[in-house]
């Protein structure tokens, strides 16, 4: 086991939290960006559709 020094692991305890938070953060954000924008489309498309589906 190799001992690192106390602000190596101060600097670890620190960063890996914050890094960590970030991560889940931006991961969220994109994943709830996608949906909005995939549910834009879906309702983009019904109105295209809907005057269309009348004549038929």
């Amino acid at each position: 086991m190799t001992n690192y020094s106390l602000r190596a692991r101060m600097m670890i305890l620190i960063l890996a939290p914050t890094v960590l938070i970030g991560l889940l953060l931006s991961i969220f954000f994109v994943v709830h960006r996608y949906n909005d924008l995939q549910r834009q489309l879906e309702d983009a498309g019904a109105s295209i559709i809907e005057p269309l589906a009348v004549f038929y």
